[in-house]
């Protein structure tokens, strides 16, 4: 199906849609564009009040305070990241913690190993769904 045809007189109904479907992308990504410079002044505001708070939560030295308006209060947001990938798996490996590491795999990669090898690595599924692409003309 790798197949271009051309549009003829007789459908150009897939010309006037896909006219028609590149003008709301592009209109889209205008008002992206539009709301996201709307939305910077807000944000940076936002920013600043938090600032604010969370200096004079620390200054007080509590992790919370009630008000009329709300209640303003701190928590810890965690992120752990990998630092040295060999160590790592060695300790995962030793301790047999396996349950630290996800359930993903880099596609590229397997993508790679199948255009080299025609098979996929055991324990893969691959899946490839034929989607639409539309680009504007030349």
């Amino acid at each position: 199906m790798s197949e271009v045809v051309e549009t003829t007189a007789i459908d150009r109904t897939i010309a006037d849609v896909t006219e028609k479907y590149i003008q709301l992308r592009n209109r889209k990504a205008e008002m992206d564009a539009e709301h996201k410079k709307k939305m910077e002044a807000i944000n940076s505001a936002m920013d600043r009040c938090e600032a604010y708070l969370l200096n004079t939560l620390n200054g007080m030295g509590v992790d919370s305070v009630k008000t009329p308006a709300g209640t303003v209060f701190t928590k810890v947001a965690s992120s752990a990241t990998v630092a040295d990938w060999p160590m790592l798996l060695e300790f995962v490996k030793r301790n047999e913690l396996w349950a630290v590491l996800k359930k993903d795999v880099a596609k590229s990669v397997v993508q790679e190993y199948r255009d080299e090898h025609n098979d996929l690595p055991p324990g893969i599924n691959w899946s490839e769904t034929r989607v639409l692409s539309i680009r504007k003309p030349t």
